[in-house]
């Protein structure tokens, strides 16, 4: 059996929540109603049965999305092109192409492919590894933090959360800050219903130690999880403090050493630069500071907590559970917990040391993915709170999170557009079509991708920007091109617009433009008039 939820000491003394999110041990007995309590019963079982549902969907999700076998494109191919071409030590330090991942991710991702070739799956394995765990570690969250009967309002709409499911199958580190989000949510949480007992402290501390490694977001989950801890150590558990102090010196030790032996060094300020405005501002009087954050929450909830239009009912709930976390003594513990990190997330930012949106695209995702869990759980424990409210508690909640599930859900079975730049198959078909004396201009956004797949075999190209005009070519490389018998145009990342207006100067350098279309690329060719 799977478990899900570990035996727990229940302090004496302890208050009723505490008592009721006492869970059972595994997926089996709540599923059946054999656990006492907040599992038992018509709507424990009915509860158990849909958090199974949810996990199955979750790992058909997340698998699905790896055996697409999707092609590496943008970022990831320049994550991949640093991977091959670096050693291992050379990984502590800069990478290329204006690249930036945790170097436990680099390490463990340069293995693997060492050891069973740089392919997609073997790039892809680490990040599945990791979104698989973390839909088994929230399962376990989710039910300790809400208990069983309410556990499904978060559990199910993150197990069809598209973000989390596409960085499952996409070679960058965010789903690991998504892991270790949860990994030191469940574990902090563990040491309080322990009573900071040495075993639930000890693992606290590995815990952190080893998400450093792997995550940059990791160390504000410590952070932030640590200061509640000590809050609550000092006012109800005293004789912990000192455990709990040199647990705190060690990880802080660790990550300092890590930041100044390899983090620093590695870090590269055109990244800064780039991303310069998704930092969090200053409060000032004007519409800038209200307008800033309304469009980021109301994002956020979009994309990628995947919940599109339908805002509403997830804001709404995300409101409730921000007033339970705060105003209920007996949720205050575990608010606590999940506010403290996004609280040092607004800190940092505003500190202009760690962006909140990328800063380039109007997206809201991969930088804040690590807040994710957390968000839901707010979700969940705001529409419980609400559903109590009310006359019939289990019927309201049931619609509740039939409603909040209804457009994850949906997307996920519809299987939105993740094939972003089919460049293995453009590859394959441009070397079955080209001849010696042919010359091949790759659209810039393309580059990195056609280096990767063409690394064992290179072909001569020029690389060309959005009206094929040349970018720093050899003299003498765009003189051949221009006498070529044909010409390859390698393009991706373009609208429309720029495709058509790549045709019409194809159109004047010949006649009778090809195109050969693979998801999110194209491959022109023409054949010239001699010049």
């Amino acid at each position: 059996m799977v478990t899900v939820s570990t035996t727990v000491e229940v302090a004496a003394g302890a208050d009723e929540a505490i008592r009721e999110k006492a869970q059972c041990r595994n997926l089996s007995s709540f599923v059946c109603g054999s656990a006492g309590g907040d599992a038992g019963g018509l709507a424990g079982r009915v509860a158990g049965a849909l958090l199974l549902a949810g996990l199955i969907a979750g790992l058909v999700f997340r698998l699905r999305m790896f055996f697409m076998n999707r092609s590496l494109w943008l970022d990831p191919a320049m994550l991949a092109l640093n991977l091959v071409s670096k050693g291992y030590g050379a990984l502590f330090g800069s990478l290329d192409l204006n690249q930036s991942a945790p170097v436990g991710f680099l390490l463990v991702s340069k293995l693997i492919g060492s050891m069973f070739g740089y392919s997609e799956y073997s790039l892809m394995a680490l990040p599945l590894f990791f979104g698989i765990g973390s839909l088994f570690l929230f399962l376990a969250l989710s039910c300790r933090m809400l208990g069983v009967k309410a556990a499904p309002l978060a559990f199910l709409p993150f197990a069809a959360c598209s973000t989390a499911v596409y960085y499952s199958g996409e070679l960058k580190q965010y789903e690991g800050d998504l892991f270790f989000s949860v990994l030191i949510l469940l574990v902090a949480h563990t040491a309080v219903r322990r009573r900071f007992d040495r075993r639930s402290i000890l693992g606290f501390v590995i815990a952190g130690l080893v998400a450093v490694w792997f995550s940059h977001t990791a160390i504000l989950v410590l952070a932030g999880t640590g200061m509640v801890l000590a809050i609550h150590a000092l006012l109800h558990e005293r004789e912990a403090l000192p455990r709990l102090l040199v647990a705190g010196a060690a990880l802080a030790v660790h990550f300092l050493a890590l930041y100044v032996l390899q983090m620093r060094p590695a870090a590269q300020a055109d990244l800064f630069a780039a991303h310069a405005k998704g930092f969090a501002p200053w409060p000032r009087p004007g519409a800038g500071f209200g307008t800033w954050w309304s469009e980021t929450i109301t994002g956020f909830v979009s994309f990628p907590l995947g919940f599109g239009r339908w805002r509403l009912l997830p804001l709404a709930g995300l409101a409730s559970g921000l007033v339970a976390a705060v105003a209920s003594r007996r949720r205050r513990l575990d608010g606590m917990l999940l506010l403290f990190p996004l609280l040092l997330l607004v800190a940092v930012s505003m500190a202009h040391l760690y962006p909140i949106e990328t800063g380039l695209y109007d997206i809201h995702s991969r930088f804040v993915l690590f807040a994710v869990p957390s968000a839901f759980l707010l979700i969940g424990l705001g529409l419980d709170a609400f559903s109590k409210l009310t006359w019939k508690p289990v019927l309201v909640s049931a619609i509740l999170g039939g409603v909040l599930v209804w457009t994850p859900v949906q997307t996920m079975i519809r299987w939105p557009g993740f094939m972003r730049q089919e460049m293995r198959p453009l590859v394959k078909t441009l070397r079955s079509g080209m001849e010696a004396d042919d010359a091949v201009y790759v659209y810039y956004a393309a580059v990195p991708a056609f280096r990767f797949y063409t690394r064992k075999a290179p072909i001569p190209f020029i690389a060309v920007n959005r009206t094929l005009t040349p970018r720093s070519a050899d003299p003498h490389q765009l003189a051949r091109a221009a006498r070529a018998r044909k010409l390859w145009v390698v393009v991706s990342h373009d609208s429309n617009k720029n495709r058509l207006a790549l045709i019409t100067a194809l159109e004047g350098r010949g006649k009778g433009v090809h195109v050969d279309r693979f998801p999110g690329a194209w491959l022109y060719s023409v054949v010239q008039e001699p010049r």
